[in-house]
Formats: structure tokens, sequence, C-alpha cells
């Protein structure tokens, strides 16, 4: 058929992909929340960084968790943004982790982590290599 457009495969690797950025977005959205719920609290005891780092990462963690999942889910550019979005995901968390984790108990896991994190990004990476068919019924 001559007008059949392809459509984007959801194999279970996109579905987890996708539920893993998702996931990442209300992990990002709640540390926003929290980081305004508990602003006067964190002030008190002069964190490092301040509330309103907290707020900004956390909402940025969660637009682009977002942004990502949509895109994966649907197909729409979901190559870039979810290697994009990962990369990115992963330098802010070795960021925050390393500049503002002083604390020798926060890096006790830390061969752990960085594996788990290498896995997460192959897995992306890997996930995302699904081609969508070039022609075909979408009932199929």
């Amino acid at each position: 058929m001559a007008g059949v457009k392809p459509r984007w495969v959801r194999t279970w690797q996109v579905w987890l992909t996708a539920a893993l950025f998702a996931l990442a977005a209300f992990f990002g959205f709640s540390r926003a929340y929290q980081g305004l719920l508990y602003s006067d609290l964190l002030a008190a005891y002069q964190t490092r960084p301040a509330p309103p780092y907290w707020v900004v990462t956390g909402l940025l963690w969660g637009l682009t968790g977002l942004l990502a999942s949509f895109s994966v889910w649907t197909g729409w550019q979901a190559r870039r943004i979810a290697y994009w979005t990962a990369a990115g995901m992963a330098l802010t968390y070795w960021a925050d982790r390393l500049l503002f984790s002083p604390s020798s108990a926060a890096r006790a896991n830390t061969p752990f982590v960085v594996f788990f994190s290498l896995c997460l990004l192959v897995f992306i990476i890997a996930a995302l290599q699904t081609n969508p068919p070039q022609k075909g019924n979408p009932d199929e």
C-alpha cells in the first residue's frame, strides 16, 4: 500500500526504556517538590547546594525524563532525544555525586553505581537500535 506510514515498533526494550525515563521524571519531580516543601529546613541546616538548586535540577530531570519517555514511546526523534537525555542525566548525576556529596558514606558504593550507570547507558543505546518497519500495515 502506497499511503501506509511506517510505525514505531514497541518492543519490550522500548517499553522498559520509556518506563525508566518516566521513573526518572517521577524522581526528578519528587526532588523538586521536596526541595520546595523542605526549603526552610534545608536553609536552617545550611545545606549545600541551596534549596533552589534541588528544585531546578529536579524540574530539569522531571521535564527531560517526560520528554524522553514520550519520544521513546511515540518514536518521535526517539534515538536522538533518548541518547542526549541519558547522557545528560548521567552527567548531572555524577556531577551531583562528586561535587556535592562530601560524605565518605555517600561514596561507599561508588563501584556499584559506576557499573549500574554504565549498564543503564548501554541498555538505552542497545534498546533503541530497533528499526521500525519500512512498509507494513499497522494491524500486523
